[in-house]
């Protein structure tokens, strides 16, 4: 897919930092990346792209979930580059969760609802903008091993020049 080296790079740098700061024994907080589907609703940004896009994401991390009630920060990268038109969607949200379970368990079921700003670059059938709007999302999930995650996400982010961004996610992580 064009554009993908510029959503994949974050993650690589967040993985050798990682690396690097686990060989030299240095503290640094604990990484989750993801990767996923992004479904979009608006049938100018499916036209545009497809009805399938790339998702990825970086956010702090532990051997678990976060604790139940507790407020986390999630950093995603959303973007297409097809035909001329190209877009990127950075939110940058804070998000409190429930747990719906032990959190002491192999397997932990979640709900997480996030808010914040997203940082958005596009130019879609001529119409381009760089700006920053409002961002949230209502998220279900699941993490087997206190490892692997498994989500579900509505992503709802302002309109901006009458084009919706709005969209379902699906995604799998990997805690370091």
């Amino acid at each position: 897919m064009p554009g993908m080296k510029s959503l994949v790079l974050p993650l690589l740098g967040a993985l050798t930092l990682t690396t690097v700061c686990n060989a030299e024994g240095l503290s640094i907080p604990p990484l989750g990346v993801r990767a996923g589907v992004y479904l979009p609703q608006s049938t100018v940004v499916k036209d545009a792209f497809g009805s399938s896009l790339l998702q990825v994401g970086l956010g702090l991390a532990s051997g678990s979930r976060p604790s139940d009630g507790s407020i986390t920060p999630t950093i995603n990268f959303i973007g297409a580059n097809k035909n001329g038109n190209r877009f990127l969607l950075v939110p940058v949200m804070l998000g409190y969760e429930k747990h719906l379970g032990g959190s002491g368990e192999n397997t932990v079921f979640y709900t997480r609802f996030s808010v914040g700003a997203a940082y958005y670059d596009y130019s879609i059938y001529g119409v381009s903008a760089s700006k920053v709007n409002t961002a949230g999302a209502v998220e279900l999930g699941v993490l087997l091993n206190k490892r692997l995650q498994l989500s579900v996400a509505y992503n709802a982010f302002q309109k901006s020049d009458n084009i919706d961004f709005n969209g379902i996610s699906a995604s799998i992580g990997l805690k370091f």
